[in-house]
């Protein structure tokens, strides 16, 4: 919700939020499920095959990928090129190299 300012949120985006966040709260579920479950596992005829909870998985990180696009809160639209996103996190690093070697008692941002 905060990737976007506040009165740009239309009702039917609205609807669309709650559908990524009760998928984002599937993917969760579903993760803790896959942990204790491998990755292939054998039918009753001995074939291997992707075990289900790994497909429900799969499908439901497609459903939030395509609610992301639909609600522009992907990364490419919040974060702009990754070009532009390389620039900045280089900006960053500079700006953090500087301050470490600052002095003790200069004061700094706490985000």
């Amino acid at each position: 919700m905060q990737t976007r300012a506040a009165d740009s949120w239309t009702p039917g985006d609205l609807v669309l939020a709650a559908h990524l966040a009760r998928v984002n709260a599937d993917i969760e579920h579903y993760t803790k499920v896959a942990e204790d479950e491998t990755r292939l596992m054998a039918d009753q005829a001995g074939v291997s095959k992707i075990h289900p909870v790994h497909k429900i998985l799969t499908d439901l990180s497609a459903q939030a990928l395509s609610l992301s696009r639909s609600l522009q809160i992907h990364a490419r639209a919040t974060q702009g090129e990754s070009r532009d996103q390389q620039k900045r996190n280089g900006l960053h690093a500079e700006a953090q190299r500087t301050m470490s070697a600052a002095d003790d008692l200069i004061a700094r941002p706490m985000h």
